[in-house]
Order: structure tokens, then C-alpha cells, then sequence
């Protein structure tokens, strides 16, 4: 299910990279060698980076629009966050128009991933849906024949539904570290 629903995005090539401002996030922990910008001498650091997954429905009437509006939500989602963090990385990496989203969209159920970020397309750790952040812990209930999905898997099936037909949705990861660990390297 979650690659079907993956099919209906085009992804971006790896190369794609936008450069962003720093805090946190609550997600995926990875061991990575990762380019650290603006340092002199070995560009590399051995580091746990935190990866990050938004789900942002932008209003950019076209592709370049929508990913100039992305990275302006990455960044206020970032800088809403309550610990001091550094993006290493914040990268868009699949987008398609929401009516394609929609066309493709599949009912909840209950998944096999069982942490609360969970959803049909694999963790999202928030979801901009053209008004308001959502995430795990502040999103609607879930419906009283919920199929047995969680509330966070309901927030993201709403929010695909209710997006408007000219929207762009945007598929963006962004990869932080506590700015100790950056000090301390």
C-alpha cells in the first residue's frame, strides 16, 4: 500500500539540496557521514542525525512555486520547535499535484509500523495542510469507525482529501542534530 501511494509523487534527483536554519524534531534517529557546510578541513562528521518527514500541501500554482514555498515551511516548522537544533540537511524529495494525491489516496488501516508517526506513505513527523501544523500528538480524533487506523493515519488521509485541487504536495525531509553535538565536533 505505502508504495502505491509513493507512486503517485515524482521524485526529486538526490542532488537536490536546500540549505535551512536550525532546531528539532521529533523522529527516525540514523547513523550517517554527512557533509557539514561552511567548515574548513574535512567536510565530513561522524553524526546520529534525527531525519525529519513533512507532508506540505503548498498553494504554488506550479512546481517551482510550490518547492520556494516548501522550504519556507520546513524553515517555520523548525524554528517552532522547543530545542535548539542544526538542519544539516533539509531536502524536497518527491512532489506531485494534489488531484493526482487524491485520485491515489487509500482508506486507513491498520499498518505494520506501529510508532505514532506512522501513515500509508511511512512516517510523517507533520503535516502542513494549507492552514495549520498537524502532527501526532495534535491532530483531530480520529473517526468512530476508524477501520482500527490511528488519529495521526486519519489526519493525513483528511488532509490529502481536503486539499485544494490546484495545490502542490511536497514530500520534504529535513536532518537535524542538537547543536552540542555540532559544537562539540
Amino acid at each position: 500500500m505505502m508504495l502505491a501511494n509513493l507512486a503517485s509523487f515524482a521524485f526529486l534527483p538526490s542532488t537536490t539540496r536546500v540549505e535551512a536554519e536550525p532546531k528539532i524534531c521529533d523522529a527516525t534517529r540514523r547513523e550517517r557521514k554527512q557533509p557539514v557546510r561552511g567548515r574548513v578541513g574535512d567536510p565530513t562528521v561522524d553524526t546520529k542525525m534525527t531525519r525529519c518527514t513533512l507532508l506540505l500541501i503548498t498553494s504554488g500554482p506550479s512546481g517551482r512555486k510550490a518547492l520556494s514555498e516548501g522550504m519556507l515551511l520546513a524553515e517555520q516548522y523548525v524554528d517552532g520547535l522547543p530545542m535548539d537544533l542544526e538542519i544539516l540537511e533539509s531536502t524536497p524529495f518527491a512532489l506531485a499535484p494534489a488531484v493526482r494525491i487524491q485520485e491515489r489516496v487509500s482508506f486507513p488501516v491498520p499498518l505494520e509500523d506501529p510508532s505514532a508517526a506512522a501513515t500509508a506513505v511511512g512516517p510523517l513527523q507533520a503535516i502542513w495542510n494549507g492552514k495549520r501544523w498537524l502532527t501526532p500528538g495534535s491532530c483531530p480524533p480520529k473517526p468512530l469507525r476508524d477501520n482500527g487506523a490511528t488519529e495521526w493515519q486519519w489526519a493525513h488521509y483528511k488532509a490529502v482529501l481536503d486539499a485544494p485541487a490546484e495545490s502542490i504536495m511536497l514530500l520534504w525531509d529535513i536532518y537535524v542534530v542538537p547543536m552540542s553535538e555540532q559544537l562539540a565536533a
